[in-house]
């Protein structure tokens, strides 16, 4: 018997060291294990929703024999995503430290995301609202003049949220044009137009990456780890195919052509990602400020009039060249009429509550929205005014976040626009922000609970990310949040 003790003793040394002296691939196997997991359980939550999902998912979508009230299957989604988020965090301190090969960074990053890439969508049901609104194009019908509750008593309608059902297109036209593409290669079935739309969702993980790296110059594998191998990334890019991600890619390319000084470039890109959906226009004011800030020898209206004459041109030409092009500015206001908890513009609600005494619901949520918005207003003012004092990225990593967190609702993909743009550069304090977001996102309103239970879960997992950020700040003691980022390339177009 002592024996054998040793021996598994030993064992257990062995395997030690081999985890200490390898371990991103003990990392990428431990992700990979929990990410099926994940999956897995959440595919059995996803069954519990009142829809019927197109097939089963390699068994993982079973919607007979369970439940809607069996918080069973939510349990275990939500304790292995908690897992994998704290992998994550292990995994981008390692990486932080020991800067491995751009190689073995992207193995980690793949192990992580094939479970999600290969499993049903999970979070919402976007995938096959995309694809009902690419029927919709199929059939004649304008995306933006109604939701895919048109469609009848087709299958896919009954496998979207009710909720959601009745809501227009809130996408660009070249979102538009990616989901009438998604249906028509995938044969013209609704399931073959999800595959083609989780095909672009992981196209656009991997190019985010890639760029997000080209971004972080000196450290490619930080950037990959914290925007590829992101779970928040993973579950709403990768997983429910929500196409931000092709936007995010977009943004990140106009970005780097920027930090090269490629201006026009960068402008286009940034109007073409605004042309998929519609919050990557705010970079472009940000990049013709930095531009006019940044210019040689050219003087300041020509500058401006000819970035301005580029971003309408791009912006005009991807209108035009699709049928009711510009019916998104026309459902703008209607992507917003739910109410989620957690919003800041519903915490300005309850705190007019007590002081508006009499005043009804809607007038409350009403002001409290403008409130949101006119705070919206005057930080996007207060950072192009300031934006010589910081860099490109993190202008419109801000920006972006301020429009996520004052914007009348919250969702957790939301908060990708701005944490994608602020990744590659963050350092300090700042990195710990964007970890901490990118937490709490994938755990606002977990699925798969009663909607007292999601928010009580919710709220006690926003507190737990509050505390392990003041724990963290006091141990590093870092006054300033260090530098932005490491230096990036250095110009190589000619001045203009």
């Amino acid at each position: 018997m002592n024996d054998l003790a040793e021996k598994a003793l030993r064992g257990l040394d062995v395997a030690r060291r081999q985890v200490g002296d390898r371990p991103l691939l003990s990392l990428s196997v431990a992700g990979f294990v929990v990410s099926c997991v994940v999956v897995a359980a959440g595919g059995q939550v996803g069954a519990a929703r009142s829809t019927r999902p197109l097939v089963n998912w390699l068994g993982l979508q079973d919607t007979h024999g369970l439940g809607a009230a069996d918080p069973g299957p939510g349990t275990l989604m939500l304790v292995a995503l908690v897992v994998l988020l704290g992998l994550w965090l292990v995994a981008v301190e390692v990486v932080r430290r020991t800067t491995p090969t751009p190689a073995r960074t992207w193995a980690l990053a793949a192990a992580w995301g094939a479970p999600f890439a290969l499993g049903p969508p999970l979070m919402d049901t976007t995938a096959y609202g995309y694809a009902a609104f690419g029927l919709m194009q199929r059939q004649g019908r304008n995306p933006y003049a109604t939701g895919p509750v048109v469609l009848g008593g087709h299958p896919l309608v009954a496998t979207i949220d009710p909720a959601t059902r009745g809501t227009p297109s809130g996408v660009g036209p070249l979102g538009t044009v990616l989901q009438h593409l998604a249906y028509s290669v995938g044969g013209a079935t609704p399931l073959g137009a999800v595959i083609v739309l989780r095909v672009i969702g992981v196209l656009a993980a991997i190019a985010i990456g890639q760029l997000a790296g080209r971004l972080a110059g000196r450290e490619p594998a930080a950037a990959i780890v914290t925007t590829t191998a992101n779970p928040l990334l993973l579950l709403y890019v990768v997983s429910a195919v929500h196409l931000d991600g092709v936007m995010l890619a977009l943004l990140l390319a106009a970005l780097v052509a920027a930090s090269q000084r490629r201006w026009l470039r960068a402008i286009v890109l940034a109007c073409l990602a605004g042309s998929v959906t519609g919050q990557a226009f705010l970079a472009v004011p940000a990049i013709v400020v930095a531009h006019w800030l940044g210019r040689r020898r050219a003087p300041a209206w020509l500058v401006i009039g000819r970035d301005v004459l580029v971003a309408g041109g791009t912006t005009a030409a991807c209108g035009l060249v699709v049928t009711h092009g510009f019916g998104w500015l026309g459902t703008v206001s209607k992507q917003f009429s739910a109410h989620t908890p957690f919003a800041i513009a519903g915490a300005v609600s309850e705190v007019l509550s007590p002081i508006v005494r009499g005043a009804s619901y809607d007038d409350l949520a009403a002001g409290a929205r403008i409130t949101a918005i006119t705070a919206m207003l005057c930080a996007f003012g207060y950072l192009l005014a300031t934006a010589r004092q910081r860099a490109l990225e993190r202008t419109v990593g801000y920006a972006l976040l301020a429009l996520a967190l004052f914007a009348p609702v919250l969702y957790p993909w939301y908060l990708l626009w701005g944490l994608v743009c602020l990744a590659p550069v963050a350092a300090g304090r700042r990195r710990l922000v964007v970890l901490a977001l990118s937490v709490a996102g994938c755990l606002l309103v977990p699925p798969g609970f009663t909607s007292l239970t999601a928010n009580v879960l919710t709220g006690v997992a926003l507190a737990a990310v509050g505390a392990g950020v003041l724990l963290a700040v006091r141990r590093t003691g870092d006054p300033t949040g260090a530098s932005s980022g490491p230096p990036t390339a250095p110009p190589t177009s000619a001045p203009t």
